[in-house]
Order: C-alpha cells, then sequence, then structure tokens
C-alpha cells in the first residue's frame, strides 16, 4: 500500500471577489469568547481549548448518536440484526510516531510544505499559529509527531452527497453559520470546527466518515477529507501580482481547482496509512466520524477535566438510558475513563443532581427539591413542567466559607443548567455572598428545544434577552427559568441564615461604660478637641468603579488638603497619607490595598518607605488636590479609605525629613 498522491499535498484556496468569502482562521469565531470557571471552578480550571474541544466535539457526535435512535427503527422481535443502534461511544486516543513512521506520517501529512508556506509567509502569528516552534519545523527521526485521534461510534457518520449544503462533512469542516440539526439537539451554528482547531497546535485536521448507503449518495459509504485553518495570507508580497489567500487548504482528491474527499476504498486506505482504524459500511456498529488532529494542543489530563466538568450528567453510571461513554488512551496504551465523582469540585453537584431526578431524598435541612411549572397564560409550550431544581448546602463547610484576597478560589452561589443532551450548558451564578448553596436544573424535554434556540454559538448560557434570532417566546421562557431559579435559591440561602441574636444579646459596652461614670457621679467631659491646622475635604468621590471583571471593583475620588484657620503659619511642612485597608467585622485588617496616588506639584512621596505617603508645603490660601485609584477589590469585601494630612514637627525634620506626626487631620469613608 502506497501514499501515490501526485503533487502538493495541500490545495490552498486563493482569495476570489467573485465568490464570498471567509478567513481561514476560524479559531477567532470564538477568540472573544470567555470561558466561565465562576467560583469553585477557577481552581485548577484547564485551559480553554480543553474545554471548548471537550463541549463541541462531543456535543456534535452526541447529536448524531441522537439523531441515529430518533431515526432507526427498533429491530424485530426475531431478529436484532443490522438496525440495532450500539451504544454511544466516544475514544480520544494519543499516538505518537518518531523513526521511519514519522518520515512517512511527515510526507503524507504534507508537514514539508505547511513549514515552506509558513516560512514563506514569515508572521507566524498572523497565519494563527501560536508560538515560534511547530512540529513541521522538528526533522529529527526521534523527536516524536504527535497525533490525537478522537473516534466515535453509535452515530450516522457523516453522510449526504458532496453538492450543496447536503453535505455532512461540508457542514463540518467547511461551513459557518448554517449547519441544520434536528429538533433539540445541541448545536445549531456550524461552529464546533473552532474546537477542532483549537486542539491541533498547526490547525490541521483529517476526517474519516462512514454511513450508510443512501439513495441520494449512491455507491459512496466512506470519505476521507482534511482541511487546514490559517490565516488570510500572500505569498510574494512585494510583487504587484501577488497571491493572496483565504487561508483554508484541502487534502483531497484534486478536482480542477478544488479537491474533493477521497472515497470508499481509497479512502480506506489513507486512513489506514494516517493510522485510523478501518471502518465497515457493512457493520452497522463501525458507522461514525474519526478525527485526527495533527500536534495536539490539549493534554489528557485538562481534557479528561474538561470533559467530567461539561459532561458529568451524562457520564454518571446511574443512567442508563443515556449510555453515553467516553474512553482517553495515553500514547504508552494505558486507557481512562473519565470519573466526574473523583473530581471534589463536582460531589455537591452530583448529590443535586440525584435530588431533582428523584434518585435520592431532598430532607428539609439542607437539601431541597423544587418543581418549576409554567405560570398560566404564560408563553411556551404545552405542558406545564419546565423542569426540577435539585439543591444543597454544607453548613459546616463551604455553605459559610470566606475567601481571603489573594485567593484562587472566589465561593459562589451556582446552579449547574442541564438540557436534554446531558452537557453542562452552563454553571449559573446565583449569589456571592454566604451562605452558598449548590444545584442543579434539569429542563424537562418540553422546553428542550426552546432553550436551545436562546443558546449562543459556544452553547454556555440561556439568554434571557432577544437578540434578533430565535422567537420571542423562547427567551421569555428561558428568562422566566432563570428568575425562579434564583427565587428558589435566594428562598434555600434565607432559610440557612442563622436567626438574629435577641436584643438583649447586645451589649453597647462604650454606652454602658460612659452611663456608669454619670450615675456614678465619676463623669469627665475630657479635654476639649483639638484645633486642627490642616483641613482635608473631598471634591470628588470616592466611589465605586467597575472593573471588567464582574467580581470585582475599586475606588476612586479626589481630595483636597490645605491649612485651616487656626494654622500659625502662613507655610508648613506637612505629611499627606492616602491608604485603604480591608475590613473584616467591623475592623481594619493589617493588609492594605495599593493605592495610586497622583500628587500635586511640589509633594513628593516619603523617603520612609510607606506607600501612598506624601511631603510637601501647604501655603495659606491654597488647597493642593490629590487624586486616588485602588487596585481592584473582591466584591464581597468591604473597605475603608483613609486620608490623613499632618504636620511634620520640626525635631523630625532635622533627623528624617519624612517621619513623625502631630495634630492628625483624618477624613475616614467606608466603601
Amino acid at each position: 500500500m502506497t501514499t501515490d498522491l501526485p503533487g502538493p499535498r495541500w490545495l490552498w484556496e486563493e482569495t476570489n471577489p467573485n465568490h464570498a468569502g471567509a478567513a481561514g482562521d476560524l479559531a477567532k469565531l470564538f477568540r472573544n469568547d470567555h470561558v466561565k470557571e465562576p467560583g469553585l471552578f477557577a481552581d485548577g480550571a484547564p485551559p480553554p481549548a480543553a474545554t471548548v474541544l471537550a463541549r463541541e466535539v462531543i456535543q456534535n457526535a452526541w447529536d448524531s448518536a441522537l439523531e441515529r435512535r430518533e431515526t432507526t427503527p427498533p429491530p424485530p422481535p426475531e431478529n436484532s440484526g443490522s438496525s440495532e443502534v450500539p451504544e454511544f461511544e466516544i475514544r480520544f486516543r494519543y499516538r505518537s510516531a518518531v523513526g521511519d513512521e514519522k518520515r512517512k506520517l511527515s510526507d503524507l501529512l504534507g508537514l514539508p510544505e505547511l513549514k515552506r508556506r509558513a516560512d514563506t509567509v514569515g508572521d507566524r502569528s498572523a497565519l494563527g499559529l501560536k508560538g515560534p516552534h511547530h512540529c513541521f519545523d522538528d526533522t529529527n527521526a526521534a523527536t516524536p509527531l504527535t497525533r490525537l485521534f478522537i473516534e466515535e461510534k453509535g452515530t450516522t457518520g457523516m453522510y449526504g452527497p458532496w453538492r450543496g449544503s447536503q453535505s455532512k462533512l461540508y457542514l463540518a469542516l467547511l461551513a459557518v453559520g448554517f449547519t441544520p440539526k434536528n429538533t433539540g439537539q445541541g448545536g445549531s451554528f456550524g461552529y464546533g470546527k473552532a474546537g477542532l482547531i483549537a486542539g491541533s497546535k498547526i490547525r490541521t485536521v483529517i476526517a474519516y466518515t462512514c454511513f450508510n448507503e443512501r439513495l441520494d449518495d449512491p455507491g459512496v459509504t466512506r470519505r476521507l477529507l482534511g482541511m487546514t485553518y490559517w490565516g488570510q495570507h500572500s505569498l510574494n508580497a512585494t510583487d504587484l501580482n501577488a497571491t493572496d489567500f483565504t487561508g483554508f487548504a484541502r487534502f483531497g482528491a484534486r478536482d480542477g481547482n478544488s479537491a474533493r474527499p477521497f472515497e470508499n476504498e481509497r479512502a480506506d486506505e489513507l486512513a489506514e496509512l494516517l493510522g485510523f482504524d478501518r471502518r465497515d459500511p457493512a457493520n452497522p456498529k463501525a458507522w461514525g466520524t474519526s478525527l485526527l488532529l495533527v500536534e495536539p494542543a490539549v493534554n489528557r489530563y485538562d481534557l479528561e477535566t474538561a470533559i467530567c466538568r461539561s459532561w458529568w450528567p451524562a457520564l454518571d453510571q446511574d443512567n442508563h438510558d443515556v449510555n453515553f461513554h467516553v474512553e482517553i488512551e495515553a500514547a504508552d496504551g494505558q486507557v481512562w475513563s473519565p470519573r466526574p465523582k473523583s473530581d471534589p469540585a463536582l460531589a455537591s453537584f452530583h448529590e443535586a443532581y440525584e435530588i431533582a431526578s428523584q434518585i435520592q431524598a431532598a430532607p428539609e435541612t439542607r437539601r431541597k427539591r423544587y418543581e418549576l411549572k409554567r405560570a398560566k397564560g404564560k408563553p411556551g409550550p404545552d405542558r406545564l413542567l419546565h423542569g426540577v431544581l435539585g439543591v444543597v448546602a454544607d453548613p459546616d463547610g463551604w455553605t459559610f466559607a470566606r475567601s481571603a484576597p489573594g485567593e484562587t478560589v472566589r465561593h459562589r452561589s451556582l446552579v449547574a443548567l442541564v438540557r436534554k443532551p446531558r452537557m453542562v450548558v452552563e454553571y449559573l451564578e446565583v449569589g456571592r455572598h454566604p451562605p452558598f448553596v449548590r444545584g442543579v436544573f434539569v429542563a424537562d424535554d418540553s422546553v428542550n428545544q426552546v432553550l436551545r434556540q436562546t443558546e449562543p454559538k459556544g452553547h454556555d448560557a440561556w439568554r434571557t434577552t432577544p437578540d434578533g434570532e430565535g422567537p420571542a417566546c423562547a427567551y421569555a421562557v428561558a428568562k422566566s427559568i432563570t428568575n425562579r431559579i434564583r427565587g428558589r435559591v435566594n428562598a434555600f440561602r434565607k432559610e440557612l441564615k442563622p436567626p438574629p441574636k435577641p436584643v438583649e444579646h447586645y451589649q453597647l459596652k462604650l454606652f454602658q461604660k460612659e452611663m456608669k461614670k454619670l450615675l456614678g457621679g465619676s463623669y469627665q467631659s475630657g479635654p476639649p478637641p483639638t484645633k486642627r491646622p490642616v483641613t482635608i475635604r473631598f471634591t470628588d468621590g470616592p466611589r465605586l468603579k467597575e472593573t471588567n471583571r464582574p467580581d470585582r471593583h475599586l475606588v476612586t475620588g479626589r481630595a483636597e488638603v490645605g491649612l485651616s484657620e487656626n494654622a500659625k503659619k502662613d507655610s508648613v511642612l506637612v505629611e499627606v497619607e492616602i491608604r485603604f485597608p480591608l475590613l473584616e467585622d467591623g475592623r481594619a485588617r493589617t493588609d492594605l490595598v495599593n493605592v495610586t496616588v497622583e500628587s500635586p506639584a511640589g509633594f513628593e512621596a516619603a523617603r520612609n518607605g510607606t506607600s501612598g505617603t506624601y511631603v510637601g508645603v501647604l501655603h495659606r490660601g491654597e488647597m493642593m488636590p490629590f487624586s486616588f485609584r485602588t487596585a481592584p477589590i473582591p466584591s464581597d469585601w468591604s473597605g475603608r479609605l483613609e486620608v490623613r494630612a499632618d504636620p511634620v514637627p520640626e525635631k523630625g525634620r532635622k533627623t528624617h525629613p519624612h517621619a513623625g506626626s502631630t495634630n492628625a487631620s483624618e477624613s475616614r469613608d467606608e466603601s
């Protein structure tokens, strides 16, 4: 068996102004999408590429499995043959090649061609390639060439004739934005390929698919097509006749100025040379698709974490009706099945899921179960049940935990939103202050399609505000559901709060002390307050300001310092200090938030090393402005802005010009 592929392996698509175009760097579709890791999920979070790969690739395969289950008739009682639907399985298989095997694979995959083009363009970042070094740069036979195979079973395969938009293979690898999906399935935007692209460092993907022969595509049961997705670029850019390219390149059978997928026996031959397991179209259990990512960007540990955190409802061994199996095989042959219950971050969500699914009873103390039903007269499906919410608390643990400044984990109340594909759509944040609870909302099948219509391209939220796509009633249903989830969670949190102390338990110690002096005849009013020589006033703020993170804010403002009418001299050397200590139980902590100060002319930073302290001369009749801005502060912490202005004593000036303070003028503001 030989490759016998004439000419270059890759056919690059030229930019043609007479046709609609798109850039090959489709990974940009997810570039501005933030992968959400709220609360405890920020600790040990996998990289975004792992999360996008785990969510998008598995969802597309699972959609195909659901389609097959819905369209395949059950076998007759006397025969359990070809119409029997196998269980869904997806396997991630890492492989490495060295020596002669690496050389042959490198030649078959056209890696030398990719290197020449990347070197010719020069700016690899413009092509979407991260880092200066890639697998096609290393020709050392001893350096492994790594690949990640993703193999699915129990699906339909990417069937459809290679014309128009009828081919699922075309839609999966080339089309953007109009992928048709069956009702109730997860994807509907055709963005799953962005997950594939993010999973390959050189952005090269090969797809090998097998399917049942169809009337509209006679004689074809297997296809193989490769794609490389780079950014737009030009060759001979300094030449007036330079050629522009979209960044799309195809690995396929040449067809004029384009390339078609290899078919049937030819697809099988190349698949085996590339390392795929051959698929037999006569065996329905072999129908499905295998993908090859060249030089994977995701390791098996991050991939396993991402799969568990996104797909644990489907992986739950108690879900016998789902039959959903995932395996990860390392390059050395070791095989793992993701075990979500071994992830401590998911333990409380498993418990809440069991309550929502009525697998486990829900006592009244630390666990609750709520059925959310549609109010009469509201838009939505005919069935009243929208879904079931299970919530749990841990009063002796994380429910009343507080996060210290600087910690990675920021405790939050979270509810996992789940619908029919059994992927966690989102860990919805429903509270930032203790008591914290965690829960799972399982949508009823009657609203599955409605909620799907509100999801963005990453399928990571149920949007509540119409954006021009989907019916308005779908967003109304999503809003109703999320509002009632928040309402039930807040009611449960309220029940968890300890009752307030009786009034008689509170002691006003200072008031009692002063009253004792007064009633005992020993009350002394004390010395009159000191007349301060320095005055402080706020001309702007202080006020809270939002940051680019919802769990952070900062404090800004402006204060003016000048001599008061009590000053005995017309010019006084003063020390001005602006600081922001955090408060805990009403008391200032020892740690301070960093404050950036813009001081007026004539005031210099103190030489004693005290941050936020400035020394200069105040003249009668002048007010000197100090603008300030704190570093971002966690939203669930409170602090106190303190501005002090002190005359520097004569004795302190001789020994240390910026030391000492007397007769302090002080202004404080809590935020």
